[in-house]
């Protein structure tokens, strides 16, 4: 059979198109949060200080198709502030100027986040994006009710211009159920882990020295097609903070909230 070029010619172009094409998948979410932290100024010479902080982020979330995995490219698309319910909300107009900010990775076949980098200046938006670190749980996509794992992971989170946080976690998984979550099929993915973090910023007050430990528990709700459809993230946190002015340093305990929902 002879083949015409015209024919070979709109074969080539077809099987160029689908080595070019990326997969790209989009999706949407509200972050909830709630943090409450309790600081012991004791030892400078002030009182036990508590502070709180209640806020809602949304994101939009691009994933790749590339080799052994997905690039990530998550967008800040705004923040919403409880100010009734927060003690040191951030400055006004900041949580407007945060929207834009973006935050890039890569996410491998098994789930693991990695060369995280946050693309913005606006303090706020540099804690909020490093969220994306742990946003997805670190399975297998073959993983079935019942499987079981461990693991270990070390990485720094960027805080802008003005340092990074270094953390390992050390992480027990397990495949709890296979249910409905938000009208969609799920695994439900439940972690139990504790994780060790240091590192030093250079603050308004000169540099500033973080060390402390936590333990804590996620839940994930994963889809059929491997979507992450929503989790939940509470832990505990014993935390101290070196001022390079001040005399001693500042213990801080802290519990923190959050709940992941998919926008539909």
């Amino acid at each position: 059979m002879q083949v015409r070029p015209i024919a070979l010619a709109a074969l080539a172009v077809s099987v160029l198109a689908g080595f070019a094409a990326d997969a790209t998948t989009t999706q949407r979410y509200r972050v909830d949060s709630s943090n409450n932290a309790v600081l012991d100024l004791t030892a400078l010479g002030g009182q036990t200080q508590h502070q709180g902080a209640k806020l809602s982020s949304f994101y939009t979330v691009a994933l790749t198709d590339s080799a052994a995995g997905r690039s990530l490219h998550a967008t800040l698309d705004s923040v919403q502030v409880d100010t009734d319910s927060s003690s040191s909300p951030p400055p006004a107009g900041m949580a407007d100027s945060a929207r834009g900010a973006t935050a890039t990775a890569f996410l491998n076949a098994g789930g693991v986040i990695s060369g995280l980098a946050v693309a913005t200046q606006n303090p706020l938006a540099q804690q909020l994006l490093p969220l994306f670190q742990n946003f997805y749980p670190r399975m297998k996509a073959t993983a079935r009710v019942g499987d079981k794992w461990t693991d270990t992971l070390d990485y720094s989170t960027p805080q802008g211009t003005s340092g990074d946080v270094h953390t390992k976690v050390v992480a027990n998984w397990v495949v709890t159920a296979e249910e409905q979550h938000d009208g969609v099929k799920t695994r439900k993915v439940q972690s139990a882990y504790s994780w060790a973090r240091d590192g030093s910023l250079e603050g308004a007050q000169g540099k500033v020295t973080l060390d402390g430990t936590a333990t804590g528990a996620a839940t994930y709700w994963v889809a059929v097609d491997g979507r992450m459809v929503g989790a939940t993230m509470d832990e505990n946190a014993a935390m101290t903070i070196t001022v390079e002015q001040a005399p001693a340093p500042i213990p801080v305990k802290s519990t923190n909230v959050i709940t992941i929902s998919s926008i539909k």
